[in-house]
């Protein structure tokens, strides 16, 4: 059964029984004229659904955005809270609901935006990162080599060494890639008109072209593929793991292959171990200096028990 309920600001489409699903009206159309990606924008919308659907159930009605009370966000935060969602996705939740109502109170759907006065604190605490960047470094080589390993495993291995986020690498295109002959230059566009540019040479490209030759025959765009209920899409991100993990029992490491701290290993490393500046690490990561400068913060404040001098025992 699909039952239509329609308002002056949302659409309420009901599948069968009691799925929910609640589309903010007019609002992904405006995020897409922003330029936001189809992923961001799934996820930015699939939130606003979640808190209008919790609204709704709160009150059992259906709910106009100017009838939202600052009391029913800070309650849907707390049950989040409760449910066990920490605190910096809380933060970024709470961001992407100013988000929509400042959209509301733009396009005069709203009297007043009152999500701008709300304010919880979140304690973010931000664990200890282990990771031996030195030691990745050493055995980078052998993993490109490994015919234990999959293609996929070794190049998201050399991408997070390389300091990529997970969500670029899966949007990473073809037209992004230059073959060199003897090497492949990667040419990725991000945001405030910046780039990440990466090129891959020797042992490097033969992951690189299984992958790029994989996602041709699928007739997937991507540099990296996967199969998703019998169609050929871009690369899940619930795969990486997988794939990460058989490195991490191949070799026995004793530190996990997260692509955050990764990223911050990374940083720390260039920073203290090959002295670049953070206008340096700015351009190698493709980032405002601004954001690379927060990093080199948090990686010296984060990266523990690491000595880039001392000689590992053999």
């Amino acid at each position: 059964m699909l039952l239509l309920i329609s308002s002056n600001y949302c659409v309420t489409i009901i599948y069968g029984k009691g799925d929910l699903m609640i589309v903010p009206f007019g609002y992904k159309k405006f995020r897409v004229s922003k330029g936001i990606s189809e992923r961001t924008l799934h996820a930015e919308v699939q939130l606003i659904e979640h808190f209008l659907n919790y609204v709704n159930t709160v009150y059992k009605k259906q709910i106009e955005p100017h009838d939202i009370k600052p009391i029913d966000v800070k309650n849907f935060l707390k049950e989040r809270k409760n449910q066990g969602i920490k605190d910096s996705t809380l933060r970024k939740d709470l961001s992407l609901i100013k988000q929509f109502f400042d959209y509301l109170w733009t396009t005069d759907k709203i009297a007043f935006d009152f999500t701008t006065k709300i304010k919880v604190d979140f304690q973010i605490k931000k664990s200890s990162i282990n990771i031996d960047y030195v030691h990745l470094k050493s055995i980078y080589n052998d993993v490109l080599r490994n015919p234990n390993i999959h293609s996929k495993a070794k190049v998201l291995f050399m991408f997070y060494l390389k300091g990529w986020k997970m969500r670029d690498i899966r949007e990473v295109q073809m037209k992004h890639l230059s073959d060199n002959g003897s090497s492949i230059t990667i040419e990725y566009p991000k945001s405030y008109c910046l780039v990440q540019k990466q090129t891959f040479t020797g042992l490097e490209v033969g992951p690189i072209l299984d992958c790029v030759n994989e996602s041709l025959f699928r007739n997937v765009p991507y540099m990296l593929s996967s199969k998703i209920k019998g169609d050929f899409k871009q690369f899940s991100i619930y795969s990486a793991k997988t794939y990460l993990n058989s490195i991490i029992e191949e070799y026995n490491l004793e530190f996990p292959l997260h692509n955050d701290m990764n990223r911050i290993a990374y940083v720390h490393y260039m920073y203290t171990k090959e002295n670049l500046h953070v206008e340096q690490i700015s351009d190698v990561l493709g980032i405002p200096l601004a954001a690379a400068a927060k990093l080199v913060k948090e990686s010296l404040e984060r990266v523990k028990h690491v000595d880039y001098n001392e000689v590992k025992p053999q």
